[in-house]
């Protein structure tokens, strides 16, 4: 698996516990197909972390799930490449009441 913060912003609290897991996880970069998924957090994507196949992908979902943060987005849709966005429950609550549109969050500069 990959990571990067993808702005400098703040981060929520639960950051260090995804860079604690992040760490105990193999950084394999075999050629299989890369599974994207993004942090949201203060109106911001802040973090990505790549899954090299599904089963990473399946691992980092179900991680993100035990810390009480749901995909913002439907299983079967992307955003902007990613093919999930976890955030707290209130902010997909927001989502859902129109608070805010996936499209309000600003683009991060591409990955140097």
């Amino acid at each position: 698996m990959e990571h990067r913060y993808t702005r400098d912003c703040p981060r929520p609290d639960y950051d260090e516990k995804i860079t604690e897991w992040l760490n105990k996880q193999s950084r394999n970069s075999c050629s299989s197909m890369s599974y994207p998924v993004a942090l949201y957090h203060g109106g911001y994507i802040y973090r990505c972390i790549k899954g090299s196949g599904l089963g990473d992908y399946v691992s980092i979902c179900e991680f993100l799930k035990s810390l009480n943060l749901v995909n913002m987005i439907a299983d079967d849709a992307t955003f902007r490449g990613y093919d999930a966005v976890f955030s707290t429950i209130p902010d997909k609550v927001d989502l859902l009441k129109r608070k805010f549109s996936l499209s309000d969050i600003p683009r991060n500069e591409p990955a140097k």
